[in-house]
């Protein structure tokens, strides 16, 4: 059990680094904008294994220079139920949810 949660830790830190190296796609929205900001599903391949997670808010290569918030949840749950704190956060924060 221990080992599993140290491997889910070492996998939730290389997806943080992968996706902080990954190129800007998006542009941060005004905070007076009515639309919410859009949700990313994406997969980065760790040690030959495939990870699914969500990702939304502006990056840190924003104007906005907005903070990073890594929602790990624990089993069975999903990262499906960050999705309230999706649309209430990502104006603010750059929000990463693996699964």
């Amino acid at each position: 059990m221990r080992r599993a949660f140290l491997l889910i830790v070492i996998v939730a830190i290389a997806l943080a680094i992968e996706i902080a190296a990954v190129p800007l796609s998006i542009e941060a929205q005004p905070k007076e904008s009515a639309m919410p900001q859009p949700v990313f599903y994406r997969t980065v391949k760790v040690d030959g294994l495939n990870i699914f997670y969500r990702e939304a808010g502006p990056r840190e290569a924003s104007p906005k220079n907005a903070p990073t918030i890594l929602l790990l949840h624990g089993l069975p749950s999903s990262s499906r139920m960050f999705e309230p704190l999706f649309s209430r956060l990502a104006g603010e924060y750059h929000l990463i949810a693996p699964d």
